[in-house]
């Protein structure tokens, strides 16, 4: 038992003992004063009181002591585990049980698990608008995609479409294949695949029938009816890739699972091998660029692990292998387990004789794994942030994995990190790996969550008010094998075998290397499902690794919704609440305008929560969509961290987020869930989160529109970024040429001239397998730009492929560098003094206030539309107030000091636009040009727009609080490097 677990019951019995006794005492209460069994009643309650006081210190003590030894018991295990596969593989090659060493598996276990049916889903794919387009669309990437909705038939079978102007059912075609599927399967058509018997797939030629189904960004996951099968599908090969030579490639998605033919005799290494290698690919993109390696790795001559990186393919579904591996630590106690796998130890079984008639049977030493049990499944969800994307603050996340040391054993490698990377931290090492890209936690390298809220206890148990720790939500990263098995997401369920941890492997272990003034609590660690908060009726939904649940507060009966940002490499340090808009319908018919009904709730990849419902307006009663960004407009969580210190242990919180909702009927609201990527913000997206501001610009004679209007490459080289990077190439061919002298067979002679090598020339090869890069693009041979003048701030730098935007900062610039149009080398410019702003990757501490802010969404918490009309009810001049999240004494970027330049990056444009017959129609569009001078505070900016004569009618009628409801009116901000974001509140005076 952990010991945020034993702290846990310490303190529920703790609460109940304290009721039991103020019921005693109030009893004792009820006899008169002068009646002497009254004093003796109140004596030995007290007596008591006293007792429970020092048992629950004790018992305290106790967990103290537990949290202590779990470390040396976690270190213990490890050495221990680790002893005794080493015995029985050595065991099994000495035996030739099997050619690895490793323990086949010979069993494991599929469960019959209804589930509560969700038959529709919608996403936005990034990977399909590359696959639209050809190797021109992958410059002009923006966070857009394509808007996808599938539907189950009433086969299960699902349907899944594009929506837009070009709306049409997507299919397999050939080319989604992979190499190696066998020819009848791509004849045949086959829709499914499972890999958890054969290395080479089991490919189905009917897909089985679903009841679930859920989609985020390029993923969709379907669970099969009535068993707990899961598949998940991925819409298109996510990455485009230029390979020198060659044309455009799209290449695959892999991931790392369970090997299903590990420790078998008859297993063939070569059909792991054709999973890592892609034909025509050089190997120098982010997603393949590890592939010489793993087929070091996976080759007959080298060295035998139970995994495999599996080729993801399109329009393909993919069942999940959720099994764990054999040295997987089971589930926390506490929770239903099952028997998932059985493996097959390489140890002799053994069988005794006593002598008498009855033989005794074989002693085996078989190790069955087990799993979390559940007894239905209420909702599927997932989490997805593609490679080229960036976290920004609305994405959350309070403790980043990257940023910590690893506790005792990283600690004993935090000097060899900073001696190989120059720095102890986890991010040192992930860019030696990876390059100098720098992003916050898993979003350096894309992530994918999968998610199942499961129901732990029977339908009995929950009837008879049984609600604690009835439900549960499992997760899953998408790299199955690292993972090890569905997941509980709880702090409780930390404890795992691979070499590369988890957040919450990290943090509820070693606390204090995440933001020391404010560590984790697991005493303050909330978990609606933990306290009965959740109903069967509850509903889970997620986008960008956030989390949210329905139930109900226990206390006060409100319905309520529960929010998380959970993943691999970020996470939040406890859930929080909020309420909702309007009284919910969970069943039946609905009540009178204003309700929301909970079983509607969605969550876009954008952050923003949905829920159907009604409003009453003008006294009638109309259908929409209620809408709240996940996160208030600044990214701050609620309670903060710091305010989570004075929060009462093991229960709820206290604050909830408090931020407002809104309203807008069905017809627009649809329109703008299908058409854009942002809720509110009526245009396409196209941002950066980072820039440079520029000392000085020599145009050569061209205007400033002509110079935003040209992707500019530098043309000299003099925009670097100088690492040390690994070359897996090298390294692969320096690790097979070792594995080769080594191997068994060879003459003597042959021996000797290996290890003179090793000893000599082969310290070379090693040196090389970490070249020097100065390259400043994984994409492009030369730094690609695009330029803007922003009012009050002067010229900035942006990088014009938004692949590139995940760069850490360019070296120090001493000489002025010149540019020239990449359409036109005749054109040409020159820049000096180059200053990098970005918000930190590690943005988030004790609140947001205190963290440097440098390039992030327009945060405006207010914004206020002022109309002045005319007598004849035109609309002679607009004003808009935007009340900033952030006030002149929060920390800044340091280029960015002075609040007005801040304010400048920060908000450049504002507009406002209505649907008007189906198409936006733009209604105001400002920008800082027209910006009056702040009265007083600064973090008030007031603009003013006086309207041509042809709109002042629309205007009238569109610029007021109803048609933000009925028409989908909208106001938002964008900021100079394109990042956008709506307000969290607008008043239309």
């Amino acid at each position: 038992m952990s010991g945020e677990r034993c702290r846990y019951e310490n303190h529920e019995r703790s609460v109940r003992e304290r009721q039991r006794i103020e019921r005693r005492r109030q009893q004792c209460a009820t006899r008169a004063w002068w009646d002497p069994a009254r004093w003796v009643c109140s004596i030995v309650v007290s007596v008591e009181e006293v007792w429970t006081t020092v048992v629950r210190t004790v018992r305290e003590l106790v967990c103290t002591a537990t949290e202590v030894a779990e470390e040396v018991v976690r270190i213990a295990t490890t050495i221990l585990r680790s002893m005794a596969l080493g015995l029985d593989n050595l065991v099994g090659v000495l035996t030739g049980r099997n050619r690895t060493g490793y323990w086949p598996i010979v069993d494991s276990v599929t469960r019959d698990v209804p589930s509560v049916p969700r038959r529709t889903a919608s996403t936005r794919s990034i990977a399909l608008l590359l696959r639209a387009g050809n190797a021109a669309s992958v410059r002009a990437y923006d966070e857009e995609g394509i808007h996808v909705e599938v539907e189950l038939d009433p086969n299960g079978v699902p349907t899944i479409r594009t929506e837009g102007p070009a709306s049409r059912p997507l299919s397999r075609t050939p080319a989604d294949y992979p190499p190696f599927a066998p020819a009848a399967a791509i004849t045949a058509g086959a829709p499914a695949v499972s890999f958890d018997a054969a290395r080479l797939g089991t490919w189905l030629t009917e897909l089985p029938r679903f009841d679930m189904v859920a989609a985020g960004g390029d993923r969709l996951i379907g669970k099969v009816a009535g068993s707990d099968a899961i598949y998940i599908l991925l819409l298109a090969h996510p990455y485009v890739h230029d390979p020198a030579p060659g044309p455009p490639l799209h290449l695959p998605q892999s991931f790392f699972k369970l090997d299903p033919e590990v420790g078998r005799p008859d297993a063939d290494p070569a059909h792991r091998l054709v999973h890592v290698a892609v034909p025509g690919d050089d190997e120098r993109h982010l997603a393949t660029e590890r592939f010489p390696l793993f087929r070091w790795l996976f080759g007959a001559g080298a060295i035998s692990i139970d995994l495999m990186d599996m080729w993801f393919a399109p329009m393909i579904w993919t069942r999940v292998d959720g099994r764990p591996r054999r040295d997987t630590p089971n589930p926390p106690r506490g929770y239903p387990t099952y028997d998932h796998v059985v493996y097959r130890s390489n140890l002799p079984r053994l069988r005794f004789r006593t002598g008498g008639p009855v033989p005794l049977p074989r002693l085996s030493f078989d190790v069955a794994r087990r799993s979390i049990r559940y007894h239905r499944v209420l909702d599927l969800a997932v989490g997805v942030s593609h490679l080229h994307e960036q976290h920004t603050p609305p994405f959350g996340g309070e403790a980043n994995s990257l940023e910590g040391t690893g506790g005792v054993f990283g600690a004993m490698l935090a000097e060899t990190r900073s001696w190989l990377f120059g720095s102890p931290h986890f991010l040192s090492a992930y860019q030696y790996a990876n390059g100098a890209i720098a992003d916050y936690g898993g979003w350096l390298d894309g992530t994918c969550i999968y998610y199942q809220l499961v129901q732990l206890k029977s339908d009995a148990e929950i009837a008879a008010g049984q609600l604690a720790d009835a439900y549960a939500v499992l997760w899953a990263d998408e790299q199955f094998a690292f993972t090890e098995r569905w997941r509980l997401l709880h702090i409780y369920d930390r404890d795992f075998t691979s070499p590369f941890q988890p957040i919450v492997g990290e943090i509820s272990i070693h606390e204090h290397e995440y933001h020391p003034d404010h560590p984790f609590d697991g005493d303050r660690y909330f978990c609606p499902m933990q306290r009965g908060h959740l109903r069967p009726w509850s509903r889970m939904v997620a986008a960008r690794q956030h989390v949210v649940v329905s139930g109900v507060a226990p206390e006060t009966g409100q319905h309520e919704l529960y929010s998380i940002h959970w993943a691999w490499g970020t996470m939040d340090k406890t859930w929080r609440r909020r309420g909702l808009p309007a009284p919910a319908v969970v069943e039946g018919n609905p009540p009178p305008a204003p309700h929301v009904d909970l079983s509607t709730l969605s969550l876009r990849g954008d952050a923003t929560l949905m829920l159907a419902g009604a409003t009453e307006i003008d006294g009638a009663s109309v259908a929409g969509f209620w809408t709240q960004r996940l996160l208030p407009c600044d990214g701050q969580e609620v309670p903060s961290v710091e305010q989570l210190r004075e929060e009462p242990r093991f229960a709820a919180r206290r604050e909830a987020y408090a931020h407002p909702w809104r309203f807008v009927a069905t017809a627009p609201a649809t329109r703008v869930h299908r058409a854009f990527s942002h809720f509110g913000v009526l245009q396409r997206v196209n941002s950066r989160v980072q820039c440079y501001l520029i000392g000085k610009l020599n145009a050569g004679g061209l205007d400033a529109r002509q110079i935003e209007a040209l992707v500019w490459e530098d043309a000299d080289g003099a925009l670097r970024i100088s690492h040390r990077q690994l070359d897996f190439g090298a390294l692969s061919r320096v690790l097979d040429g070792q594995t080769a002298s080594a191997r068994p067979g060879i003459s003597s002679e042959e021996a000797v001239r290996a290890a003179r090598q090793l000893l000599s020339g082969r310290l070379d090869d090693i040196a090389g397998v970490a070249r020097v890069e100065t390259r400043p693009s994984r994409y492009h041979p030369r730094a690609r730009l695009r330029l803007r003048f922003v009012p009050q701030l002067g010229w900035i730098a942006l990088w014009a492929d938004k692949r590139d935007d995940k760069n850490g900062p360019l070296d120090a610039v001493e000489r002025p560098v010149r540019l020239r149009a990449l359409s036109d080398p005749t054109q040409s410019i020159t820049l000096t003094g180059l200053v990098h702003v970005r918000s930190e990757i590690d943005p988030h501490g004790a609140r947001v206030g205190l963290e440097p802010d440098g390039v992030s969404p327009p945060a405006v918490r207010r914004a206020v539309v002022s109309v002045q009309r005319a007598v004849d009810g035109s609309v002679d001049r607009v004003e808009i107030e935007l009340h900033l999240a952030r006030s002149a004494g929060d920390r800044r970027h340091p280029a960015l000091a002075d609040y007005a330049r801040w304010s400048a990056l920060h908000v450049m444009h504002v507009r406002v636009a209505t649907w008007v017959a189906g198409d936006v129609r733009m209604l105001l569009e400002i920008d800082r040009t027209q910006q009056l001078a702040p009265a007083g505070d600064p973090s008030i900016q007031r603009f003013a727009w006086v309207p041509p004569v042809a709109d002042q009618a629309l205007l009238a009628s569109r610029l007021t609080e109803r048609s933000s409801m009925l028409d989908g009116t909208s106001l938002w901000c964008v900021g100079a490097t394109g990042l956008v974001a709506v307000p969290d509140q607008v008043d239309w005076a």
